[in-house]
């Protein structure tokens, strides 16, 4: 049993989990930040459209994941869904309008939403074949998901309140680490397409990316109807 456990935490593992870390940080601290920078540039009028948009591009996001991760595989479908996040997370502060951040921030949750799932793919092609021990392995990585994304869901307000400048570079900068990751971990992997089902989606993979996905829409649902 212990033998097991330590698979499940083997480097590959945290490595992964590492790079969906920094999916989370782009999703959740941005996207908690919203609030503030529209009340900062005084446009809090425009907040609920904005976030309700910003909840239909993860969405989509997560829907369109299985499609690209069939045709491009998970390597290469999370290095540009990083790259996107990487130009996004540089672009945002400097924002002056409502428009330029709703599509900054819709353009980065649907790569966000894409590079998760993509990380949930990877995962589970990583964990024992075992059923019971991939199920056992997906609760744990899924209390790290639930974990990461409430503390990076209290972090972003944190950041634009009390320093500008971490709030415009801790994003960019995670973001390298992750790409870093993917580009030194040559390790790839392709959905099966069994019986010619490419884009089927896994539900076993949505349990996995649950977590962020869902604490990041109802964040933006309670702030859209509050």
């Amino acid at each position: 049993m212990h033998r097991r456990t330590h698979i499940i935490w083997n480097c590959n593992i945290i490595l992964a989990m590492f790079t969906e870390t920094a999916v989370v940080y782009n999703m959740d601290a941005y996207l908690a930040s919203m609030p503030l920078w529209f009340q900062q540039k005084e446009q809090l009028s425009s907040l609920g459209m904005v976030m309700g948009v910003v909840i239909l591009a993860t969405m989509f996001g997560g829907f369109a994941a299985g499609s690209l991760l069939d045709r491009f595989g998970t390597r290469m479908v999370q290095g540009v869904s990083l790259v996107v996040m990487l130009f996004a997370g540089m672009a945002t502060p400097f924002a002056q309008s409502w428009m330029e951040m709703m599509v900054l921030q819709s353009v980065r949750d649907f790569t966000c939403a894409v590079g998760i799932v993509a990380c949930g793919m990877r995962v589970r092609a990583i964990l024992p074949s075992d059923h019971l021990e991939q199920l056992r392995g997906l609760g744990q990585l899924n209390i790290w998901s639930y974990a990461a994304s409430a503390l990076f869901a209290w972090i972003g307000p944190v950041l634009l309140v009390h320093s500008l400048g971490w709030w415009r570079w801790l994003g960019p900068i995670i973001t390298i680490l992750g790409l870093l990751e993917v580009v030194l971990n040559k390790y790839d992997y392709r959905p099966e397409k069994e019986n010619q089902s490419a884009g089927v989606w896994d539900w076993d993979i949505f349990k996995l990316v649950t977590p962020v996905l869902g604490i990041s829409i109802a964040y933006g649902v309670v702030t859209t109807y509050l």
